[in-house]
């Protein structure tokens, strides 16, 4: 069932295929009222694209018969193209240092909290078993930051049940 080929009618985790989709009709409204920026028809788009490679390369090798190339020399060597130069003055390295060193430092943990508490983009999740019950935040936040980081989540288990208070 989860792969689609078998659905429930009625179900809303394992339902057809074509109940995801939109409707033909709606489907039809919206390519007409927002069409392509690029024509549909491969043959069409790819000769465009092609004249267009032609006209540009035509352009650069004019420039690179006349020298005209910015930071770019060719010889019977090859072709060498010369480095950036740093574009910030050697004065404003120590002030962006010691504006570095100012800012906070905060954990890759907090700022996922900060941004969910902007978006609250968990209440999107819910239980693999069931749609109702809502996963813990902070666990939820861990795992997303543990897949993220493409680490094994056993290290980072958490114990999260009560403990009974020792007597």
């Amino acid at each position: 069932m989860r792969s689609g080929d078998i659905w429930v009618k009625g179900s809303r985790r394992y339902k057809n295929f074509d109940d995801y989709l939109i409707p033909e009709k709606d489907f039809d409204k919206l390519t007409s009222a927002l069409p392509l920026p690029v024509s549909a028809d491969f043959h069409e788009y790819i000769t465009s694209r092609m004249t267009l490679l032609q006209s540009r390369l035509e352009e650069v090798n004019a420039m690179a018969a006349l020298g005209e190339l910015p930071d770019v020399e060719i010889s019977d060597r090859g072709v060498k193209v010369s480095p950036l130069d740093n574009s910030v003055p050697a004065q404003v390295s120590p002030l962006a240092e010691l504006v570095y060193s100012m800012l906070p430092r905060p954990k890759i943990t907090e700022i996922l909290d900060e941004v969910n508490s902007w978006t609250t983009f968990t209440r999107h999740f819910s239980h693999i078993k069931n749609d109702i019950t809502r996963p813990d935040t902070r666990l939820l936040l861990t795992t997303i930051l543990a897949d993220g980081i493409n680490i094994q989540t056993d290290p980072l288990q958490i114990d999260h049940q009560p403990r009974a208070a020792a007597a």
